[in-house]
């Protein structure tokens, strides 16, 4: 096997063993059984090729009847992690619980990183202990809930005299609809705290713009993602409050800055 073949098998296999894995904590064979299958078919070395080309056969075959089997099994769980955390509290969720919401959140983090950045970024800074954090980036201009009451604010500013003083608005609260709103915008900031500063300079205005978003979990909200021959799959928001509250979670404010400079 060559060594870009090699590499590339190396890393399917290590997505099927993690897949086998978070199975395992979900308490899904329906899933166990088409990753373990992966792992044999892209086990780096020492597997015989026809051995291979059969477990490839027979996972890509299970995939689709399995498909529902493991949407029931992942209800099923969940139901069963939130009740036991909502009779319980945090102490009722013994250590493959939590390792089990844990991975789900580490696997949303990881799968939503090259579509949705932002909210992947904030996720995954969850797990990580620390202060506020800030970061530069525009992304909140995509929608109009944002981008629309600031260029209000920006037109009714008065010819810029160097030397005046800021012109300050807000905070104001910006609720996103599911849905309805761009997804990267509402999934990372709903909701959010929308702010600006507009500086005096020769020529226009210098716009500081931030959004500020507490980055934390409800006690209880279903995020329905999708359906699938009458299964539905939804994340519990609330079971990574329950992370929250036994200290795996580390929650914090993100604020989103970023300059515009407009000439009058």
């Amino acid at each position: 096997m060559s060594g870009p073949l090699r590499v590339l098998f190396g890393a399917l296999f290590t997505v099927a063993v993690a897949l086998f894995v978070f199975a395992l904590l979900w308490r899904s064979p329906s899933m166990a059984l088409p990753a373990a299958l992966g792992a044999f078919a892209t086990f780096p070395r020492g597997t015989l090729r026809p051995f291979r080309a059969v477990c490839w056969a027979l996972a890509f075959l299970l995939v689709p009847l399995v498909l529902k089997p493991c949407l029931a099994e992942q209800r099923a769980r969940r139901e069963a992690l939130f009740e036991a955390f909502t009779s319980g509290g945090p102490a009722a969720l013994d250590l493959e619980d939590r390792l089990a919401i844990a991975a789900l959140g580490l696997a949303m983090g990881v799968l939503a990183l090259p579509v949705f950045p932002e909210v992947a970024q904030e996720q995954l800074l969850l797990h990580v202990p620390g202060e506020d954090r800030v970061r530069e980036s525009d992304f909140a201009t995509r929608s109009e809930r944002v981008s629309a009451p600031l260029n209000t604010f920006i037109k009714r500013l008065p010819k810029p005299v160097p030397g005046a003083e800021p012109v300050r608005f807000g905070p104001e609260r910006v609720v996103f609809v599911y849905g309805q709103d761009d997804p990267r915008v509402a999934l990372a900031l709903n909701p959010c705290l929308l702010s600006a500063v507009a500086t005096p300079e020769q020529g226009g205005w210098r716009i500081d713009a931030e959004v500020a978003v507490e980055v934390e979990y409800p006690p209880s909200y279903s995020l329905h993602l999708f359906s699938y021959d009458g299964e539905a799959f939804a994340v519990e928001e609330g079971l990574f409050y329950a992370l929250q509250e036994a200290g795996w979670y580390h929650p914090y404010t993100m604020t989103w800055r970023w300059t515009e400079q407009v000439s009058r």
